[in-house]
């Protein structure tokens, strides 16, 4: 953009967050939700509005954030994208919530196996056993709860407490089965575990309650398992993504950012429509 679309860019995102946080009683204005994108879809910036359990500022929450693209001359993408950005531009975090990888090893993406939801089921009895009522929730999230599509062949749980703190009423408990805390995790809406050394790769994430990151992957989760060829179309671009950018685990997430943030406008949407809660817990 221009230096006066740049700053007439900064006035209005300083407007929605006034208008945020006093006219619709938001929350905090840090809790992802809308991308405006500039020409040919690109990215420009990122907008911040509520938790989603406060469904009518949500919802003018991305009403806004649709009139703020057109005001810049901005379009967002009418559907998903069924291939891999040829230049992607990165945006923090969003990404970290859905489907958080560790980013030293090889991208690999594997045809579904039909044996990923009965390994969630034998580690999520564990973990019950080991939380009890520590944990309100516990559950099957990321690409391979989607029943279908390929997927990186990674487990990830996440584990829904209360509060974040106090640490060790989940840590004690998680570290007694072999898990490993990751203390330099970035993403402080999580507290973040590895699998036990030698035990097949899984990724547990402790987040708050009710919070927007904890529910985001549930709602993420909801909506490709409510429509198939979405999640198709996802699988095949991140397939595209992998081929691309095999042996570069950075650039694969930043190249898959922009499916990413397609897929939160379409769910959300959709939640709208349909009234969406999440169901009860896997475990």
């Amino acid at each position: 953009m221009s230096g006066t679309a740049d700053a007439a860019a900064s006035l209005l995102i300083a407007s929605f967050i006034g208008y945020g946080t006093t006219t619709l009683g938001l929350s905090r204005p840090s809790a992802l939700l809308a991308t405006v994108a500039g020409p040919a879809g690109r990215p420009v910036f990122t907008m911040y509005g509520g938790t989603p359990s406060d469904r009518i500022g949500r919802a003018r929450t991305f009403q806004l954030g649709y009139a703020l693209g057109a005001i810049l001359g901005g379009v967002f993408a009418p559907t998903i994208p069924k291939a891999c950005p040829a230049s992607p531009a990165r945006l923090p975090t969003l990404i970290d919530v859905v489907d958080n990888q560790g980013m030293g090893d090889p991208v690999e993406i594997t045809d579904h196996d039909s044996a990923w939801p009965r390994e969630f089921a034998a580690i999520g009895a564990v973990l019950r056993e080991a939380l009890g009522d520590v944990a309100p929730r516990i559950d099957h999230i990321g690409s391979t709860s989607v029943p279908g599509p390929a997927a990186k062949p990674v487990i990830d749980i996440q584990i829904s407490v209360r509060a974040l703190e106090p640490l060790n009423a989940y840590k004690a408990p998680l570290e007694r089965l072999g898990l490993v805390h990751r203390t330099g995790n970035p993403e402080l809406t999580k507290r973040y575990f590895r699998e036990a050394p030698g035990t097949r790769r899984t990724h547990i994430h402790v987040r708050e309650l009710g919070s927007f990151s904890q529910q985001l992957p549930l709602l993420f989760r909801d909506y490709l398992r409510a429509h198939p060829a979405a999640a198709t179309e996802f699988a095949q671009a991140k397939r595209e993504c992998a081929r691309r950018f095999r042996d570069d685990r950075r650039r694969y997430v930043t190249a898959k950012e922009p499916l990413v943030w397609d897929i939160v406008r379409h769910a959300d949407a959709w939640a709208q429509s349909v009234g969406w809660r999440p169901g009860p817990s896997d475990a």
